[in-house]
């Protein structure tokens, strides 16, 4: 519903200028780094283009006329929402007249496709994975029991207000059980597989006009994700220090599947150790408080 279009002509009033060195040389069509003109350091740039804007004649929209659709405030940038769009190739073209009178055409031809499911990759043995959002289907199952996922054994997340464990465990129906039955962008996971496999999950879009998520700790060690509003890759770095730089954590471990272990890291000040997206991690906090993306 938010998508847009927009056809932008600044360079329009770009056309007559006057470029002089710090030589008193000039070349009113000099772009190249040879001693003259706008790329040399101390000159002058005046633009005498006094026409900055273009005339509106025509648009469309897959071939449907839209002219009465775009809007511009100062005949420079012009705008057209199309509204919710299905999947597939679209076509905006515009038609626009200068102040000399000359017109033209421009058409832009792109593709709009669904947003991709999210990867995570897991090794055999315990992962410690989060998702950056919401899964759109947060249900055990459908995050982690459906077809490609038959290797992962177990999921168990840690509630960092009671210090229980939740558990869901793979039973003789090939159905993930347990008390843990929803999965969530704020929470760490650990993740059992008897295999390698790629773990790919369609997350909730980014919602209008709402903050991003926040993760409440208390005093004492919590298992955390990563949320990122941005929903970048896995594997994406963030500085540790800043991402934990609302709460007073005195100890932070990732773990590294491949080697079976957790790795401390440093949050300290000027430290360039760094959380990564679709990871969690263990944070042992001074006191309560909450965790800012």
């Amino acid at each position: 519903a938010g998508a847009f279009v927009r056809a932008d002509f600044a360079d329009e009033g770009k056309e007559y200028g006057l470029a002089v060195d710090d030589q008193g040389t000039s070349d009113p069509s000099d772009d190249t780094n040879d001693g003259i003109g706008t790329d040399d350091p101390g000159e002058v740039d005046t633009d005498f283009d006094t026409s900055g804007g273009v005339t509106l004649m025509s648009a469309t929209f897959n071939g449907d006329d839209v002219t009465a659709d775009v809007i511009t405030r100062d005949n420079v940038l012009f705008v057209y929402r199309p509204g919710n769009l299905t999947n597939g190739e679209h076509t905006f073209t515009i038609e626009v007249m200068d102040a000399a009178g000359n017109e033209d055409e421009f058409s832009h031809e792109f593709e709009k496709v669904d947003k991709p499911d999210y990867e995570i990759a897991l090794n055999p043995g315990p992962n410690l994975i989060s998702f950056p959002a919401d899964p759109a289907d947060g249900d055990v199952n459908a995050v982690f029991g459906g077809e490609g996922n038959e290797d992962i054994m177990a999921v168990l997340t840690f509630d960092n207000a009671t210090g229980l464990w939740q558990t869901a465990t793979r039973g003789a129906d090939g159905a993930l059980g347990g008390d843990l039955t929803t999965i969530n962008g704020l929470n760490g996971y650990w993740v059992v597989s008897d295999g390698v496999l790629d773990v790919s999950v369609a997350l909730e879009p980014d919602q209008d006009f709402q903050p991003p998520p926040h993760i409440a700790v208390t005093e004492g060690w919590n298992l955390v994700g990563v949320v990122d509003a941005a929903q970048a890759e896995a594997g994406t770095e963030i500085l540790a220090v800043d991402y934990f730089a609302n709460i007073d954590a005195e100890v932070v471990y990732g773990y590294e599947s491949l080697e079976g272990k957790l790795v401390r890291l440093s949050v300290g000040e000027g430290s360039t150790d760094m959380v990564e997206t679709g990871a969690a991690y263990w944070v042992y906090a001074n006191e309560a408080g909450i965790i800012v993306p």
